[in-house]
C-alpha cells in the first residue's frame, strides 16, 4: 500500500493523505469578530435579540458557533468558551472538535475576537420603570390584618428567588395596606400561577378583573387584579349566613367544616362559596379545655380543667382530654 502522499510514512486516510497530515492541514478559525450586549444592572447577555440569565454558556450560543469555521470538508464541535462578558473588548478562546466524516480527528483552540455593548434589558427597564401587568390582593375573611396575610406574602415572594431563569418575572413592589398587601407583578402569567398555587395551600377564593392599560404593537394591553381572600378563622368561631348561626369545628385548605348552632347539623363547604354565602359573627372563641370522666352509650361526662364544673354531652367523645366551645347555650366539640 502507498504511504502518504505528504510525510510518505503512514498509512493514507483520506486521499491519500495520512490523519496527521490531514489534521495539520486542517485550520479552524473564526470568520469575523462576535458581537453580544451585556445588562450593566443584571449582567444578562444578549445574543441575536434574545437575553440570557446572568453565567450564560457561550458555547451553546448558536451565532457564536456559526463564526468557527473548517475548510477541507471538515465540520467543528464548540466545545467550551472562554471570555470575559465584563470588559468592553477583548479576545476569547474557543475549544472544538474537529470532524471529518464522523471520525473525531483532534482537539483545537480558536482565538477569536469579541466586543461588548452595554444595554439594559427589558426585566431592568420594566423594574426600574415600576412596569407591572398584574396585582395580587392579599385580603383576609374577617377584613382584618392577621398573620396569615404575612403567610401569603411569603408564599408569593418565594417564587421570585435571586436570580429567577425566567426573564420579566419579578415583583415590581409590594404595597402593604390597612386591609391586606397588594403585590405587583411584572408579568400577568405569574399572577395567574400564584393565585392558583395559593388556592392550593390556603382556604381562599379568587376574584379576576382586568382593566385597559393602553395599546402596543396593536393590541389592548390590560392590567390584570387577582384578588384573594383567605378565611382567618379558628376552631370556634362563629359565621352567620342569613338568620342562622355556624360554629367553625375545622378548615382545611380547601374547605370549612361546620355545625349549625341550633339545628346541630353538620356541613362541608368549599371555601370559595364559603366566602360567598357567609360574613363573620364572633371570631374570638372561648374556648375551654375539658377532660373526659366517663363515657356511657353515646354519652360523655367531662369535667372543665380551669373550674372543675361538670358537663354531660349527649355524643361520643374519644380521646381523654376535648376543646370545647359554648355558642347559645350548646357546647361543639372543636
Amino acid at each position: 500500500m502507498i504511504d502518504c502522499i505528504i510525510c510518505g510514512k503512514n498509512k493514507p486516510f483520506v486521499d491519500g493523505i495520512c490523519r496527521d497530515c490531514l489534521t495539520e492541514r486542517l485550520k479552524p478559525v473564526a470568520t469575523e469578530s462576535f458581537r453580544f450586549e451585556r445588562c450593566p444592572k443584571c449582567n444578562s447577555i444578549k445574543t441575536k435579540g434574545r437575553w440570557h440569565n446572568s453565567g450564560y454558556d457561550f458555547s451553546r450560543d448558536s451565532q457564536l458557533r456559526s463564526l468557527m469555521k473548517i475548510e477541507g470538508g471538515a465540520s467543528l464541535k464548540v466545545e467550551k468558551v472562554t471570555l470575559d462578558p465584563m470588559q468592553n473588548e477583548g479576545v476569547g478562546k474557543a475549544q472544538v472538535t474537529v470532524f471529518l466524516h464522523d471520525d473525531e480527528l483532534d482537539i483545537r483552540e480558536i482565538d477569536f475576537s469579541y466586543t461588548v455593548r452595554k444595554n439594559s434589558c427589558e426585566r431592568c427597564n420594566r423594574l426600574t420603570g415600576s412596569y407591572f401587568e398584574a396585582t395580587i390582593q392579599l385580603r383576609t375573611f374577617t377584613r382584618s390584618f392577621s398573620g396569615i396575610l404575612d403567610k401569603a406574602l411569603k408564599t408569593c415572594i418565594d417564587q421570585f428567588p435571586e436570580g429567577t431563569s425566567k426573564t420579566g418575572s419579578y415583583i415590581s413592589k409590594v404595597e402593604k395596606k390597612k386591609e391586606g398587601y397588594d403585590v405587583l407583578l411584572g408579568k400577568n402569567s405569574d399572577g395567574q400561577k400564584i393565585s392558583r398555587l395559593l388556592k392550593s395551600v390556603m382556604p381562599c377564593s379568587i376574584t379576576e378583573t382586568k382593566k385597559l392599560n393602553g395599546r402596543g404593537d396593536g393590541e389592548d394591553l390590560f392590567r390584570y387584579t387577582y384578588l384573594i381572600r383567605i378565611i382567618d378563622l379558628d376552631p370556634g368561631s362563629t359565621v352567620r349566613e342569613k338568620d342562622r348561626t355556624c360554629v367553625v369545628q375545622k378548615i382545611t385548605e380547601s374547605a370549612v367544616y361546620l355545625v349549625d348552632a341550633q339545628t346541630m347539623k353538620r356541613e362541608e363547604v368549599k371555601a370559595a362559596p364559603f366566602l360567598d354565602r357567609f360574613e363573620p359573627a364572633s371570631v374570638k372563641p372561648e374556648v375551654k379545655h375539658y377532660q373526659v370522666i366517663s363515657r356511657t352509650g353515646n354519652e360523655t361526662q367531662l369535667m372543665n380543667m380551669d373550674d372543675f364544673s361538670m358537663i354531660t354531652l349527649n355524643e361520643e367523645i374519644h380521646g381523654d382530654t376535648a376543646n370545647l366551645v359554648n355558642v347559645s347555650g350548646n357546647y361543639f366539640v372543636l
